[in-house]
């Protein structure tokens, strides 16, 4: 086994900033991170070199993100096309910036050669070393490359390997904890961010802010010990970017019940690709609302259908796109799950949505809110800063209705009274939308103040039809009843919207989620609030 030779890993570290300089006292290069903002806003971008990275290597395509980071945390730059459902060119034509076109991605070395300090080369042999690199890279301004790479970089390129971690560690826990100990006090405490070894996606964000790069098993004992210091070191109500491990009992309920915890919540960055460079595009109109007015109350089965998935950013960027685009979208009422920090992260394409949209479209906020958060694992001071939060981006956006998906021990449930309280007090929505086992769909009042839709899952338009039937034949038609599904948004999409709408007989009336809350709250059917 080869070892990183002590005069190397001195100097790597010797060129990091001061302890606590990068953490907190202000953000790296054209950076703007104001106190009261989630996510960083990066410089306005003023021209694009836009880049096709499709068809190549992944560890070509990790060498041109952490390059992005770099670049586009001075000056926003550069952007990368790549292969996503949505399309090459779906989101960079609808970018308002003067664009360049680069046909041979490695020129972008020799253009930005004096913004890169040199090489960190990954251990393939250690998976984790890819995100002690990408740290590394972030605070010494290097890129990050395989040894693959490494002979045309030094040789053809001239650039000097500052950090080689191949041999350096024996185990992944073995290079985490070296990071945690020596890198997380010179990084941002204000984010982390997780990313798997084999996605490139996403990697620039962690490289521009320099932020701590993990990919946490938070079931497995010993790495759970070094995140739960990481997050006692962040303040509360903090992000965590990216996505979970899904193996040796970690995955989305443990990695999700871990932040809410300790008061932090998750924003699903993976597989989201240009977070750099559409951070750094503004635009306008986020809170541009075209919708119609509720429809007269009258004794129907009133039914809204929800978009699962939202909170995702990067389903926002590729799965929404592609269901987006359906051109049956704006027959029926749909409600589209998004995440309102899209307006920090990617305010243009947020912007997209709200200027393309139909009266039967209406955007909600995923759950829960701000952010993917357990509202009942929060600690009650960081619940209280989260739901103003929310609250601020409900202004930004015009959102009105959030989802929140609450788990106690795995079990969905409603948010607990004081919970409820909270949120209503500080976020002021019309009303939420849960799932909640064991209840049946409709209307109820959380917490005596909190309008909440109890929602259902459906991932088939014959499902769909067969619960609402099985609604129908329970309902006496003496008065209006409510009913809120929510589809599978991976699988279903404006088509299927259409079309159990055209299947409904007469005594039903679908309608976007604001509409429901405002109908049911003239009909009673949330009792006195």
């Amino acid at each position: 086994m080869r070892v990183l030779g002590a005069a190397v890993c001195a100097a790597a570290l010797a060129a990091l900033p001061a302890a606590g300089r990068a953490a907190d006292a202000g953000s790296p290069g054209g950076i703007r991170w104001p106190a009261a903002q989630a996510l960083p806003t990066f410089p306005t971008a003023q021209r694009l070199d836009v880049v096709d990275l499709s068809g190549r290597l992944t560890d070509a395509r990790i060498m041109f993100a952490t390059l992005q980071g770099l670049v586009n945390r001075k000056e926003t730059r550069v952007f990368f096309i790549q292969n996503g459902n949505e399309g090459k060119r779906a989101w960079i034509d609808q970018l308002d910036v003067p664009k360049t076109e680069i046909a041979d991605p490695w020129k972008l070395l020799e253009r930005y050669r004096d913004e890169i300090k040199g090489l960190v080369v990954s251990d393939p042999q250690v998976p984790a070393t890819l995100a002690v690199a990408t740290t590394l890279a972030g605070l010494n301004d290097d890129i990050v490359v395989s040894p693959r790479l490494v002979p045309a970089l030094t040789d053809s390129y001239h650039f000097p390997i500052l950090a080689d971690l191949r041999g350096r560690f024996h185990s992944d826990l073995d290079a985490e904890t070296w990071a945690v100990d020596n890198l997380w006090p010179r990084t941002t405490h204000r984010m982390l961010v997780g990313v798997a070894p084999n996605d490139w996606a996403a990697r620039d964000y962690p490289v521009a802010n320099r932020a701590f790069v993990l990919w946490p098993h938070v079931g497995d004992s010993a790495e759970s010990r070094l995140v739960d210091r990481l997050l006692r070191g962040m303040p509360t109500n903090a992000p965590y970017l990216g996505w979970f491990p899904q193996t040796r009992g970690s995955g989305e309920v443990e990695g999700v019940t871990f932040l809410s915890r300790h008061g932090d919540y998750n924003v699903a960055t993976d597989l989201f690709v240009n977070l750099t460079a559409f951070s750094g595009v503004p635009a306008a109109g986020l809170d541009h609302v075209i919708a119609a007015p509720a429809p007269p109350l009258t004794n129907q089965i009133y039914v809204t259908l929800t978009m699962s998935d939202g909170d995702n950013v990067q389903y926002d960027q590729h799965r929404m796109r592609v269901a987006w685009d359906d051109p049956a979208r704006g027959k029926a009422p749909l409600n589209w799950t998004i995440n309102p920090l899209l307006a920090d992260a990617a305010p243009a394409m947020f912007a997209y949505y709200r200027r393309t949209a139909s009266v039967n479209d209406d955007l909600v906020a995923g759950p829960s809110g701000a952010g993917y958060a357990f509202v009942s694992m929060f600690p009650t001071d960081p619940f209280r800063a989260f739901a103003a939060q929310t609250g601020r981006y409900f202004k930004r956006t015009g959102m009105r209705v959030a989802e929140i998906h609450d788990m106690v021990r795995g079990v969905a449930t409603a948010a607990p009274p004081q919970k409820a309280g909270i949120f209503m007090d500080e976020a002021h929505p019309l009303g939420v939308e849960s799932y909640i086992r064991g209840v049946r769909p409709g209307p109820m009042l959380v917490g005596g103040v909190l309008p909440t839709m109890v929602k259902r899952d459906v991932h088939t338009v014959e499902q769909a039809q067969a619960l609402l039937a099985g609604l129908r034949s329970e309902w006496d038609g003496r008065a209006p009843a409510f009913v809120s599904l929510y589809f599978d948004g991976w699988k279903m999409g404006p088509k299927d919207a259409a079309a159990l709408t055209g299947l409904l007989g007469p005594e039903y009336h679908v309608v976007t989620a604001d509409q429901i809350f405002a109908l049911a709250r003239e009909a009673g059917a949330f009792g006195r609030i």
